[in-house]
């Protein structure tokens, strides 16, 4: 059995040591970026009593959004995992509607997708998707 000199094992050993740690801080970097909304017009839908729902639009201008193209836009935050929140709220929720977790994805042809997590009065869990458009 041959065994490399110990200055030589520890050269190794340090360089795999720094190697190490230069990935995890790339990987801390990277996973610490927030994602980001592409901008534009999304169409609201929802699946009700078996039809599909239109509920109207969502407008994306940067870190800012409004529905329906009514007001003043408002500020929403989005963190690395797509989790969005919305600063002032969805008013296209009816009474009794409780907002859940809203969350950026794809569809199936690649379109960028808002799945709007909600619960409606009578404690169902549903969901609004926000495809974009334009």
């Amino acid at each position: 059995m041959t065994f490399l000199p110990l200055p030589f094992s520890r050269a190794i050993r340090n360089a795999f040591s720094v190697a190490f740690v230069a990935l995890l801080v790339s990987l801390a970097n990277s996973s610490a970026h927030a994602a980001t909304v592409p901008e534009g017009e999304y169409t609201l839908s929802k699946i009700g009593s078996g039809r599909l729902m239109m509920l109207g639009t969502l407008e994306i201008k940067g870190a800012t959004y409004r529905l329906n193209n009514e007001g003043a836009f408002a500020a929403f935050t989005i963190d690395a995992e797509g989790k969005i929140t919305w600063s002032a709220g969805l008013n296209i929720m009816p009474e009794g509607w409780k907002l859940g977790e809203s969350k950026l994805s794809k569809d199936e042809q690649g379109r960028p997708l808002i799945r709007i997590n909600y619960t409606s009065p009578r404690n169902a869990a549903e969901v609004i998707d926000a495809l974009k458009e334009k």
